[in-house]
């Protein structure tokens, strides 16, 4: 596993992140993300090799360092030397996805390594706090101005209308670690997983009792745990079923271009752990006599 020293910015290889005390950073990909070679480039580790591209490093580097992606990073590095902790990770910088091994091991791993976590933070780019609360929001818990103002208030409206809420990886990165904490976009607190329980499950249709307690997830039902993201999306179509891989404890190789036969793949895996049938409890949006169905969904959004 690659972190961030949020000291110096390096990138560390940690072979016992059992053992390591790191935050975690769960957001929605924009257009400015940085990359492992990018961030090499500014905060060289020794990791990789070669020269920067043909304009001066100087150039270069700064135009990696203006970029949303790179000032994200940088922000929830800030968030963890306040929290005390010497390492992040973030799966836009700490992933080669240069090299398809490593990509696939980090897939597969990913829901450990938010489950193993510290604290996760997941930054929400498309909330804000109005100017005119933001003294009170910093001198205290934020879930006690949700529970006072209710639906009324635009903050709250942004926070469960917000993106994060609809991408298919932000599952898993909600439901696995120990606790989420959420920050709006200048990254003022926002409360977290625990404490806002009650509007995360409206949003999700998650129950609190997994929202609570991340040990509650294997007590409902597959055909529950697949409605979980039946409202989500993902960039690429595997991603679908790679992104629920640690909800359903599976393992399985990634192979992109193979489309919805992903998600069927998923789920011929489950079976063979599981006896629950509910995975077989779906229907067509819309039942046609003439088209044949196998006996998997071919989406979580059919369950």
């Amino acid at each position: 596993m690659r972190l961030i020293d949020v000291q110096t910015l390096r990138l560390v290889n940690i072979f016992n992140p059992q053992q390591t005390e790191y935050a975690i950073l769960s957001h929605t990909w924009g257009s400015e993300e940085v990359t492992f070679q990018e961030w090499e480039q500014v905060n060289p580790s020794g990791a990789i090799k070669g020269q920067c591209p043909h304009v001066h490093k100087s150039e270069y580097t700064n135009k990696i360092k203006a970029k949303s992606g790179y000032q994200k990073i940088l922000g929830a590095c800030e968030q963890a030397q306040r929290d005390g902790l010497q390492y992040l990770w973030c799966d836009t910088n700490c992933i080669n996805k240069e090299s398809s091994a490593e990509l696939s091991e980090a897939i597969n791993s990913m829901f450990a390594w938010y489950h193993d976590s510290r604290i996760c933070y997941a930054h929400l780019p498309d909330v804000s706090v109005p100017r005119n609360h933001f003294r009170q929001t910093c001198l205290r818990q934020l879930e006690d101005w949700f529970a006072r103002n209710d639906d009324d208030v635009s903050t709250l409206a942004e926070f469960s209308g917000s993106r994060w809420w609809t991408r298919g990886w932000t599952l898993q990165e909600l439901l696995a670690p120990g606790e989420v904490e959420f920050y709006a976009l200048d990254w003022t607190p926002l409360g977290s997983r625990t404490s806002l329980r009650t509007v995360i499950a409206k949003v999700t249709n998650i129950h609190e009792k997994v929202l609570a307690d991340r040990n509650k997830i294997p007590t409902f039902s597959i055909a529950q745990r697949m409605s979980w993201a039946s409202d989500r999306k993902t960039t690429v179509i595997e991603d679908m079923a790679y992104c629920l891989l640690g909800i359903f404890g599976i393992n399985m190789p990634m192979l992109y271009g193979q489309g919805i036969q992903a998600f069927q793949k998923l789920q011929e895996e489950i079976i063979k752990i599981s006896d629950d049938q509910s995975i077989f409890a779906w229907k067509l949006a819309a039942p046609d006599r003439n088209i044949w169905t196998g006996a998997l969904a071919k989406s979580p959004s059919l369950p």
